[in-house]
């Protein structure tokens, strides 16, 4: 009986699942990421392994910050975790476990999971965004989640959104994170927990002025991202996933900013055809199954679809 084991590598937490053959999860769990070296990483991950007995795994898939070589199986810059930097983490860890792994981007294990079985199965033409600490990206163009040249296609953290701001703060990556969205929410209302989301969007709900005003900006900035995709591509659909989007005011907020912004030029809003924004199918899970997905496919195997119930 085939196993298979999912890893999300997060910079926060490192999330793990167990899948059977007919994709269902077995256990799964989380540990603290390990920020101090590549030494003490690497043996998080390898109890991680351990735990879920490899001498019956059939394979690893895995879910990255940075941009990922899916050749090479080799990962460049590693987001928050700068030590992974050139590390070609597949191929240590088939040679410790005799293992086929495979090693994907994060924003794009998202993006394979809607492809898989969520909000992109059968759109040719569509994107993923994960709204986290920087905002995480798929984009899916003739039913292919394009990787680019550099294999950074969709690294949309790194598009500049305001010229007028200094050198950091200029770029989505700060304009657009979730995480200082919700840290400046609880730091206007003195609240001692920064990073509660949950707190974050009481504050929103109660209808404090203030706190509302930054909800809007972050909401306004995400639909410039989105405005500024669609002016290149075309899509027919954006789905939006990340830790706030079960949240309804989000997608709610994010399409009606959107809308303003196409009517604030009318010639604009009559040339440019609004994409369909739609809440991604999978949260907190989307890149388990994106890495699970991902490695199917270099296994040239599927899994039944039992998973889409």
């Amino acid at each position: 009986m085939s196993h298979y084991l999912s890893v999300d590598i997060g910079g926060t937490n490192i999330k793990y699942a167990l899948f059977d053959h007919s994709g269902n999860i077995l256990n799964k769990g989380k540990v603290v990421t390990p920020k101090e070296n590549l030494t003490q990483f690497l043996n998080s991950l390898f109890k991680i392994v351990e735990r879920n007995k490899p001498e019956s795994l059939t394979g690893i898939g895995i879910s990255v910050p940075g941009k990922v070589d899916t050749q090479t199986q080799t990962i460049y810059f590693g987001g928050a975790l700068p030590f992974l930097d050139g590390v070609k983490l597949g191929k240590i860890i088939k040679a410790k476990y005799n293992l086929e792994v495979n090693v994907e981007n994060d924003g794009k294990a998202a993006a394979l999971a809607e492809m898989w079985l969520g909000e992109m199965k059968g759109v040719s033409s569509g994107a993923v965004l994960v709204l986290g600490t920087a905002i995480g990206s798929g984009l899916i163009v003739g039913g292919d989640l394009q990787r680019g040249s550099h294999y950074q296609a969709g690294e949309l953290s790194f598009m500049k959104l305001n010229g007028s701001k200094p050198y950091a703060e200029s770029y989505a990556g700060f304009r657009a994170s979730a995480v200082q969205m919700i840290s400046s929410i609880n730091k206007l209302v003195k609240y001692p927990d920064l990073t509660d989301g949950i707190h974050a969007f009481e504050v929103i709900n109660s209808d404090n002025k203030q706190a509302k005003e930054i909800f809007d900006e972050y909401c306004y900035n995400i639909a410039m991202i989105i405005q500024n995709i669609q002016a290149v591509i075309d899509l027919e659909k954006i789905a939006i996933g990340g830790g706030i989007s079960p949240q309804p005011l989000v997608i709610e907020n994010i399409r009606y900013q959107y809308m303003k912004i196409l009517d604030e030029v009318p010639f604009i809003g009559k040339m440019i055809t609004p994409v369909k924004i739609v809440k991604a199918k999978f949260d907190s899970e989307a890149n388990l199954y994106g890495a699970l997905y991902a490695l199917l496919t270099r296994l040239d195997r599927d899994l039944p679809l039992k998973l889409i119930n």
